[in-house]
């Protein structure tokens, strides 16, 4: 080895850079950090950055942070559930001092004995006088809390059964309580704490988190039929199913045609409530009809048809002025061009310009777009359904059927010999007056 070589760079003791820190600093570290890692860590870079000179009740609150557990707290903490039984039996002043104490984290034994799934010790710790079964750690997660959060259903079930246990806590982060946890929780037991936490009342279901979303909200949004049931039954068809959530102001019905699950949006559907809100808009301006359009889930549209019929508004535009059918041509799907047609032809207007600027028909909507299987539809229903197709209508910049094709060129070809095919051809002389027309402007 060369003797210019240098010797590994060792890092100073935190209890010794602690004083070398600004107060202020130091006092926001030691209240966020967890574990005693990330404090010396942190230490360790600050020291880089800050030559301040700080006073020794920090240093005091350092040594506070690395102060030796209790027996009581390292048995919950390393879930050794034969030792925490054991030292619970024990002397009542032992006992007293290992409930009182905390993690880095402000868990007590009560959190760490729920998070590790010892539903036994669990159940001793609540009847425990003077523990507090609602306690918030650090990050105001409740025992309860923890134990949805890692799936621990024996544990869940315990605590719903201890009356003082408040199952409607919210998260002070993004307000979640269990029941909202359980949904949202990947575990393979989120099914059966939601059904353990739904037998129970008072047990927050109709409470919304901090985007006023209910636990049903995220049940439809996960798509899981057996949770949204277990939801409705708890609701017991209150008003508080057309809730709408903060963010985009969809309700339930919504979210379930946005993700395309008919199964669930025909479960909300059996709920008069629900029926009586089928055409509310949502933040964005759009009717749980219009989202189906947009995304071109046709299942659902038939499922919104099927349970609603004729209170259905088929010719309303949403907020940039499109109606559905137009939505549904503008994305090209025709599958719900279709199930429109069948369900709603005498109903449609098939020349409904709406409210958008730009003034375009389903036609020359699906005209621009090169979509001749819907130019067919749309002109087979115009035979039977409902009234003609009228190509002559011209959008905001002038144009017919006929002027879009053209400029389509060769792309537009099959939409024209689809028009053919339905008897409708361009006439005589129209190309050869247009170009008059350009000529003399």
């Amino acid at each position: 080895m060369s003797s210019q070589q240098q010797a590994p760079q060792q890092h100073p003791d935190p209890s010794t850079t602690l004083p070398a820190l600004p107060t202020e600093l130091l006092t926001t570290i030691l209240a966020h950090a967890t574990y005693p890692h990330h404090l010396r860590n942190a230490l360790r870079c600050c020291k880089a950055l800050h030559a301040l000179k700080g006073s020794t009740e920090l240093k005091a609150q350092w040594l506070a942070h690395q102060r030796p557990r209790t027996a009581l707290l390292q048995a919950a903490g390393a879930g050794d559930e034969a030792l925490l039984l054991r030292l619970l039996r024990g002397s009542g002043a032992q006992v007293a001092a290992g409930l009182a104490e905390c993690d880095g984290a402000d868990n007590t034994p009560l959190h760490l004995c729920s998070a590790a799934g010892l539903a036994e010790g669990v159940a001793h710790l609540a009847r425990v006088p003077g523990v507090d079964v609602n306690a918030e750690n650090c990050i105001g997660s409740t025992p309860l809390h923890l134990a949805v959060e890692k799936g621990q259903v024996g544990v869940v079930q315990v605590l719903v059964e201890v009356a003082s246990v408040n199952l409607c806590a919210q998260e002070p982060k993004l307000g979640y309580t269990a029941l909202h946890l359980a949904v949202l929780s990947p575990s393979e037991h989120n099914e059966s704490m939601v059904q353990l936490l739904c037998n129970v009342e008072e047990s927050g279901v109709a409470l919304g988190d901090f985007s006023d979303s209910m636990p049903l909200h995220w049940a439809v949004n996960k798509g899981a039929p057996y949770m949204v049931e277990l939801l409705l039954c708890a609701l017991g068809g209150a008003a508080v199913l057309t809730r709408r959530e903060a963010g985009y102001g969809q309700n339930v019905l919504h979210i379930a045609c946005l993700h395309g699950n008919a199964r669930i949006a025909a479960m909300l559907l059996r709920h008069p409530e629900v029926i009586e809100s089928v055409n509310v808009l949502s933040g964005e301006g759009h009717s749980a009809l219009m989202v189906a359009c947009i995304k071109g889930h046709s299942s659902c549209v038939q499922v919104l048809y099927e349970a609603a019929g004729d209170a259905l508004v088929v010719n309303g535009v949403d907020g940039f002025g499109f109606t559905p059918l137009q939505l549904a041509c503008n994305k090209s799907h025709a599958a719900v061009v279709r199930e429109l047609l069948l369900r709603f032809g005498g109903r449609l207007d098939l020349n409904v310009i709406g409210a958008s600027p730009e003034k375009m028909t389903p036609l020359l909507i699906v005209c621009k777009r090169d979509c001749s299987g819907i130019v067919h539809l749309l002109l087979k229903a115009s035979t039977g359904l409902t009234g003609p197709v009228d190509v002559g209508i011209r959008n905001e910049d002038g144009e017919c059927v006929w002027d879009v094709l053209r400029g389509r060129g060769k792309m537009g070809g099959k939409c024209r010999a689809v028009l053919a095919l339905h008897g409708v051809v361009e006439p005589v002389g129209m190309d050869e007056s247009d170009d008059e027309d350009e000529e003399s402007d």
